[in-house]
Order: C-alpha cells, then structure tokens, then sequence
C-alpha cells in the first residue's frame, strides 16, 4: 500500500522526472520508482530554531540561531514512503554553518552523517547499498544544524536530497560520516570584525607548543629536517563573504619568516620577516570570489616557513576585518599584449630575501646568498603567452655555477638548468612540450641560484630574457620593379622604405620574392607595418587578389595576418593607383610560420574523395572522377619508385580536425603506402585484398596527405580507388574510473583500457563509468566502442544510463565495435557480467571515441508508423485494431495500472535522420492522452481530446521510440482512441 501511494502521488506531481528505465537494465518497467525526492514540506522541530526562507521540492533554504537549545532540530515525515529499494541518498549543500543528516525508524533505531557546509557546494552520496531493512522501516529525515552546539548561527541551502535506487558512485560517504571541525572559532554574523586568535592546534605534526596569556597566542616550536612546512592553523566558520582583510599582528624571532594564508588558497598568501616589533601580517581577499571567501575554514600560519629551525612568535591579534588601511606592496608585471617577441624587465627577490637585484642598462644582476636549498627570484608575467614557441635567455655566470630557470602557471610548469662557463651564454628554452592552454595561464617566471643547495653565495647577470615566435623572417629579400621609385635601408631588422613615383609609375610595386629560399610548410604571413597617418599600401601575398588588404596607417603600427596553403611572394603597392608621390614606411616586421588552426565546430566534415589530387612527377599518375570516386592510375619506370601523389589542405579548412578516414580498393596483393602530412609517424602500409580497406589516422592536425603506389618499386602500373576520403574529429576518452566499490580495477597504457573485475554478493549491477565534458563532444552524434575479452563472457554498455541506448556485447575470438547513434551523450556505465554475482575476469577497452556522422537523409523520406508494430507494456490493458488504414487503441486499466502503457520501437537505419514526428489522433471529448517519444520527459506531450482530432508535431535529433499513456495517472477506466496518422519525416531547420 506504501508503494502504491508512494507511485501515485510522485507521478502525478513531478510526471516526467522519473525515467522508464528500471535499475536493471533489462527490465523495462515504469512502475519501479528510481528515485524519490526529499525536499519540501520540512517543519521546525518546535524550538523555533530555524527560519525556512524555501521550503520546496526544488529547494530548503533555512536559517538557524540554536540560543541555548543543542538539539533543535527539524524534520520531514517518510512514514508513507517504503525506502527499501534504494541504495543512496544524495546531498547536495552550501552555506554556512553545519549539519547532521539522520534517518531514523519508529523505534528510535537512527543512522546519521555530519556535514560541514562552505560557501562552494557540496555534493555526497550516502551509501545505503546494504540497509535495505533499515530503509524500509524509516519514518522520518530529520536534520541537526550545529549539533551538539549551543548559540550557533548559520545560512544553509539544500538543493538536492534525493533517495535514488543507483548505487553510489560520486563523492561517496559512509553512515557515521563527519567531517564537522570541533575546535572552532564561530563567526556570528555581525560586527565589522571577527576575533580569530584562539583555539590554534597543529595541522598535522606535532611541532608547534601554544600557550595562551590575555588576549595573546604565543608559540614556540623546533622544526626538524622533514617538517620544514608543518603549519599551525585555527578553525573558523560563518558567512565572511562581508570581509575584505585578515589581519595578523605578529612578534617573534628575529629574521625567520612567517607565512599565512585562508584555507589553500596559495593565491591569497602573504610573509614577512619577524622582527621583536609587532608588525602586520595581512591578507587581503577583497578580490576572493564570494563563494571561496564562505568556504574559509582554516586560517594557516608557518613559522620559519621552509627551514629546519627553532623559534617562537606571538600573534597579538588576529581577525578578519571589512575595511582596513592596508599599504600593499606594488610589484610592476611584465605584461605582454601584443607583437611577435616579449622581454622580461622586472624582477624581484621572492620572499626569503636572499637576492639582492639591480639593473645597468638593459642588463639585470642578481647577487644571492643562500638560506635555503629552493630561494628564488621572479619575475611576475601577465598575458597569453600561446602564440609563443621559445624562450631566449642570454647569460653570463661565474663558472661551474649553475641556476634553473622556470616557467610556471597554474596549469603546468617547464624549467632548464644551466651550468655557467664564464662566458656570455644564450640559451633556448624550447615551449612545445607545453599545450596553448597551459601557455595561455603562465604568471611568473622563477630564477633558482645553486638550486637544491642551501649554501653559497654568488652573482650572475640576465641580458635578456625574451619570447619568441619560430618562423622564417624575409623581410630583407625587397626589391623594386622598375629602377628609382623604391629605396629600401635595414636598420635593427626593420625595413625603412622611400618611394617617389612619377607619371605612369602608378602601379609600381615592391615584391619579396621567396624561390631562392625553401619556404616549404610555411602556412601564416605576419606582417606588421608604421607609416605616414592617412597614407595607405596595398599588400598583396602570392600576388593573389584574394589574399590582398589596403592598410591606411594610423597612429599606432598595423599588423595583418594572412593564411594560405603556401606562399610565393609579396607585393606591396605605395598609394596605389597614384602617381606624383613620395612618402615613406616601415616594415617592421614579415615573417613566415606554421601555426594549427583551430575550430569550435566538431561537426564539420572534409570531405576530400574527389579533391585536388596532383602528382609529384609528371606522367605518373592520372585522377579520374568516377560516380563521386577517384580512380588513380599509375604507371612507374625506371628511377620513379618513389614517385608519389598527394593532396593538400586549407589550413583554415583542416582546423580543429583530428581524424582522417580514408576508403580505398585496389588489385588482391598490391600495396600502396599512405604518408599522413608527409610524418613517418602516421604512415601505413594498407596491402588491398578482396574487400575495400578503411584507414583511419589520428593527429593534431593535418596540412596533407601524399601515397606512393606499390612503393619502392619500378616498372609497374595498375590503378586503384579512393571510395571515401574525409577529416573530421573524433573526441577519445580512456578516464574510466570504478563506482565506488572497488570492483574494477582500471589501467590505462598505449591507449588501451585493460579492466580487471571481481564481483561478490549484492554486486550484480556494480559498474564503472566514463564521463564526458560538453564542450568536448558538442553536436557529435555517435559513440564507437572497441571492446575485447574472453570468449562467451559479456558486458552491458549504457549510455547516460538510459534503456534506449544500452547494447549487450558478447565476446569472440575478435575484437567487438559497438557504434551507437545518440546526440545528448554525457556519461557512460558500463556492467562486466551485468546481473551476475560472485564472477571475476578481464577484458580491454581497446577505444571510445565519439564522432560525428552526418545522416543520411532523403528529404523526401517518410516513415508511416499510423498501423505500426504497438505493443503493450502490461499485458490486458491495451488492445491494438487496424481499422481503414487507421489503429484504435482500445484500453482497459485497473487498479495499481495507471502508468501502463503502449508502445512503439523504430528501426534505428530506417528512421536515420528523421527529425519530425506527426501524429493525428481522435479520441472522447475531455479524455487525455500523453505521448512521450523516446522515453524523453523533455519531448512529452499532453493531448486533450476536443471536437476534432489533435495534430501534434515533435522535433528531435532523431527517434528511437514512442511510448504513450491513454488517461495518465487513472485507475479503474476504460475508453478508446484512434491514431489517424503517425508519420516520420525529415523537415530542414534552417
């Protein structure tokens, strides 16, 4: 009977949340609840504890004051409820304050969590895998804010308290967890401060002994070798989002440094040097996301931070304050905006004060004298660095000295070691082993004199430390076309040009000419230019009109940038088209490079069967366009063994694609060797056989493709076909990781997934799972799986844990593909043995990747379903009759059937690419019917029959399935409808 309340009332409330999907997948039963929602209809205990500013299924929002009562709490009556079948309970929490979570029967038997509640949200999972008999005699949730505390304030907001039938697989919690910090200084939410300076306890050695007089905290301590970073902290808690600076006011022993900072937040730390003055120690959080500023739990100070060392300190006062007068020290960045080099000019000691730095000229010296083995120097750098591809630093040391230079950000770091010889010095510090992105967030480099030594004493000086950008500068190669109208100085690099033209000298240029240098590869021009304001040049790359751009000068220099697939040449025109002028220019500037051109389209598609196919050596081979094919003959003699075809791309055109499939059929026993962006690393020898050959090569980027026919050998010809030939991109994924209860055991090596499984009792269902970030696979509308393992043994693959898209693989003496089509992908389950306990075994992941396969689509296409295969889902309560071209459905629901259901499954390659469903349907005036496709909530439909029949039109990506429910929610009814017309089209979106 509690079950069957529980259906009801959920159903008819929240109709669409709960899926049709059973927890096993091979059910496929409606009426099994898969989740139930916790929030809503909360009541104060009667304490008057608590403020319940949102009390809805969405959202409960409360305030607390516990004044002198520890236990006030609130709570939500289950005694209708049957929990029995669940697994978890999911929490999800933000605030300020503390909680513990219980559960408790009528007999007073209870479990319980504890939360400590921050500003950043917290999600948990309760794992109730194995209190089934505890679940199903629940009655009430009740909730304890700052249990076991008296006059205790907080703010906390849940958004999430979900029963689910799942297991945990999350941030997973135990019943008994607790993670409420005791020794806590409690903010109570008012007042322009917060006094913080008690309750400080170790982190986590025991090197710190505290001893408190008035209002003062004094430390001694000994740190030994080992605990150079034990730190001493005090717990705080409360709403700070209001405070801007955490103050210290600190004494102690002379010299030896002192470090603090909130919680982790490296960002946000501060030193300074103890003197047996009272001196300030503030840290300033004005610019701390709010979010972070309420998830400050821990206040963290370290005396002789870094060193072997015995001192003592006193912290006079410490607090958190809303405004204070703070002289902040101001440290000058290297900023770099814009241009195809950036120097490095300040730099400063970092923090230990054992550099001493000062400048002469554009050289920078730096004399040290070490108190620890990792003292440095830094200088702080803003600006997207990406666009980069070296570092030039010149040098000159003492010899036999050494220092370590690095490059650091906050998404990686590289560094490079040197050893001085005396003499000026210049070093390369090569920056392709970092990604853009790691690049684009670099914000500091680190100097390390005599790294990893904590002794000695030297000097060194840095002439220049400079980005740089590989490329191929031709900026000296400009000559004029006609005698006397262009003169051309260098100076420093830079190319200064004088033009007088006369009467018919209109059109007078000046060209770079690149064929006596190999610019092969070369895919971006850069060229920058300054000139007079209001005068203009035309530049003209290839001497392509396509590629040409006038440029009027200003008063700042212009820089363009061009692509193309190669270039020839440039030529610039002075006032163009004028005649009687003089003026003058800068070319400051022109340099070739080769750059990967990205794309945030996933779904584009190359496709280049029938592309510009050329030849190498002329009469080798011949590209005929066959019915949308290539036929390639070829005919080789003498000296031509290597002589080879080839196809070249569009920088702009291959951006961001990462797959190259290619088709191809040729003679049974000939070979031909495929060359992927002419790389030895891509290469494959395909040898043709009875059926054609697919070839699919993955990279970064691709500028070619070259092939050579029957290679290394002379005297042949034969032809083959090239069936299919495109570049697309295709995301791959091997971030696997066990649900939670340790039954997979997951390694990863040469891209290949090797999973070792071992299931007891109750763990039939347990999984593994892969998820996916949006914008990683966004559009991409097929998931591939290569799977391989022991003969007769399965797995279940379940996409987004949904029914519709889940495949059972058996395994053979092969590797299995599995290709499924569905466009909303953001996870995948996967079950070894799925319903079987107590098994072990192993089997490889060999792929997954996601891709994007355009449909194929008549557009005239049209699936007419009106006298479909219906079905019903419980046996009795749907009866199916062709009647002219027409099916009435005929219903009879009894008790505890009012979520039965008929149903329809489409042929996934009849309906490809079908994105329209129509459907006409009659029925009794004033009656319901809901039509769900694809067992979607958000496509679901409510159809009230009136006087004339309904016409409903539903879009989608594509079709799986159409469920429908004849008066929803109802028992005890019976009636009829008729489907007029139910049909499957394809309807263009733009």
């Amino acid at each position: 009977m509690k079950l069957f309340k529980r259906i009801f009332t959920m159903l008819l409330v929240i109709i669409g949340v709960v899926g049709l999907s059973a927890c096993k997948p091979e059910e496929d039963d409606i009426d099994e609840i898969t989740e139930l929602n916790a929030l809503g209809e909360w009541v104060d205990g009667g304490d008057s504890v608590y403020t319940l500013n949102t009390n809805t299924e969405d959202e409960l929002d409360f305030t607390y004051a516990k004044g002198t009562f520890t236990y006030g709490f609130m709570m939500k009556d289950l005694s209708t409820e049957d929990l029995s079948t669940f697994k978890k309970l999911i929490v999800t929490v933000e605030g300020t304050g503390t909680m513990m979570l219980k559960l408790e029967t009528s007999d007073g038997t209870a479990k319980e969590i504890s939360l400590n509640v921050t500003g950043i949200t917290g999600s948990y999972e309760w794992n109730l895998i194995n209190d089934g008999d505890f679940l199903a005699d629940v009655e009430k949730i009740i909730i304890f804010a700052a249990p076991g505390k008296t006059d205790s304030t907080g703010d906390i907001k849940i958004t999430e308290l979900m029963f689910s039938v799942n297991v945990a697989a999350n941030y997973i919690v135990q019943t008994g967890f607790d993670n409420i910090p005791q020794n806590v200084n409690e903010y109570d939410g008012t007042g322009d401060t917060f006094d913080f300076n008690a309750k400080w306890e170790n982190f986590a050695e025991d090197t710190y002994v505290v001893t408190y007089e008035d209002d003062e905290t004094h430390v001694t301590f000994d740190k030994t070798a080992g605990y150079e970073w034990s730190t001493l902290t005090s717990s705080v808690q409360g709403d700070f989002s209001e405070f801007n600076y955490i103050v210290l006011k600190v004494s102690g022993t002379d010299g030896q440094k002192m470090i603090a900072k909130p919680n982790e937040y490296n960002a946000y730390e501060n030193f300074i040097f103890l003197t047996e003055d009272i001196q300030e120690l503030v840290l300033d959080i004005s610019e701390m996301p709010l979010a972070d500023k309420n998830a400050i739990t821990k206040i963290f100070v370290f005396g002789a931070a870094g060193a072997v060392a015995t001192g003592e300190f006193v912290i006079h006062e410490a607090f958190f304050a809303k405004d204070y007068e703070y002289e902040a020290p101001v440290y000058d960045h290297n900023v770099y905006e814009t241009g195809d080099t950036f120097d490095i000019q300040y730099w400063y000691d970092g923090g230990d004060l054992n550099y001493t730095i000062t400048t002469s000229g554009t050289d920078t010296i730096f004399e040290y004298t070490k108190t620890g083995e990792w003292t440095y120097a830094l200088a702080y750098i803003d600006g997207d660095l990406s666009g980069f591809d070296y570092i030039e630093i010149v040098v000159t040391g003492v010899a036999d000295k050494t220092a370590l230079f690095k490059l650091e950000g906050t998404a990686g770091a590289i560094e490079e070691a040197v050893t001085f010889d005396g003499t000026e010095q210049t070093i390369k510090v090569d920056l392709s082993s970092m990604t853009s992105e790691q690049l684009s967030v670099i914000t500091k480099m680190l100097i390390f004199a005599a790294q990893g030594s904590n002794i000695g004493s030297g000097t060194f000086t840095v002439h220049s430390v400079t980005f740089m950008q590989d490329g191929l500068s031709v900026n000296d190669l400009w000559a004029e076309n006609d005698a006397g109208t262009y003169a051309v100085t260098m100076t420093d690099g830079v190319a200064n040009v004088d033009y007088t033209k006369g009467v018919g000298q209109e059109w007078v240029f000046l060209k770079a000419d690149f064929s006596t240098i190999d610019v092969t590869g070369y895919n971006t021009l850069t060229l920058t230019f300054d000139g007079v304001s209001g005068k203009t040049i035309l530049v003209k790359p290839n001497d392509d009109g396509a590629l040409e751009e006038v440029i009027t000068f200003g008063d700042d220099p212009v820089t363009i940038t061009v692509v193309a697939e190669a270039f020839t040449n440039i030529i610039i025109f002075a006032e163009a088209n004028v005649a009687d002028v003089t003026g003058s220019f800068q070319i400051i500037e022109a340099v070739l490079t080769t750059e990967i051109y990205v794309s945030d389209d996933l779904t584009r598609v190359v496709d280049f069967t029938v592309g510009a196919f050329a030849e190498n050596d002329p009469g080798t081979y011949t590209f005929t366009t066959v019915d949308d094919t290539t036929v390639v003959d070829y005919t080789k003699g003498v000296g031509q063994e290597w002589v080879f075809g080839k196809i070249e791309f569009e920088a702009a055109d291959a951006a961001g694609l990462n797959t190259m499939t290619i088709v191809i059929d040729g003679t049974e026993g000939k070979q031909i060797l495929l060359k992927p962006n002419d790389d030895g690393a891509l290469e494959q020898v395909v040898t043709f056989g009875t059926e054609p050959i697919t070839v699919v090569v993955n990279a970064e980027q691709f500028s070619k493709l070259i092939f050579f026919v029957e290679q290394g050998v002379a005297d042949v010809s034969g032809s083959f076909t090239i069936l299919s030939a495109t570049l697309s991109y295709t995301h791959t994924s091997t971030a696997w990781v066990d649900n939670g209860d340790v039954v997979y055991t997951i390694v990863v090596a040469d891209g290949v997934t090797t999973v070792d499984y071992d299931k007891g009792v109750g763990q039939e269902w347990s999984f593994m799972r892969l998820d996916f970030e949006a914008a990683d696979i966004n559009g991409l509308n097929t998931l591939t799986m290569v799977l391989d393992g022991t003969e007769g043994k399965q797995v279940l693959i379940k996409p987004n844990d949904n029914g519709t898209y889940e495949q059972w693989v058996t395994f053979g003496t092969e590797p299995v593909t599995v290709t499924i089509p569905l466009t909303d992908l953001s996870f995948i389950i996967l079950f070894a043995e799925g319903g079987t306990a107590s098994v072990s075994g192993t089997f490889e992941i060999i792929s997954t990747t996601v891709s994007y396969v355009a449909p194929v689509v008549d557009l005239g296409d049209v699936v007419d379903f009106t006298t479909g295969a219906f079905v019903e889902f419980d046996a009795g309560t749907y009866a199916f009759t062709i009647t002219e071209d027409t099916t009435v459905v005929d219903y009879t629901k009894g008790a505890g059937q009012e979520w039965s259901y008929g149903k329809i499954e489409f042929n996934a390659e009849e309906v490809a690419g079908l994105n329209t469903m129509t459907i006409t349907i009659d029925g009794t005036e004033g009656k319901q019917v809901l039509l769900k496709p694809n067992d979607n909530g958000a496509l679901e439909t409510w159809v009230t029959f009136g006087a004339e029949p309904v016409t409903v039109v539903i879009t989608a990506d594509q079709f799986a399935n159409l469920i429908f429910f004849a008066e929803p929610g109802t028992a005890n009814v019976t009636g009829t409808f008729t489907i007029l017309s139910a049909t499957l089209t394809y309807v263009a979106t733009n």
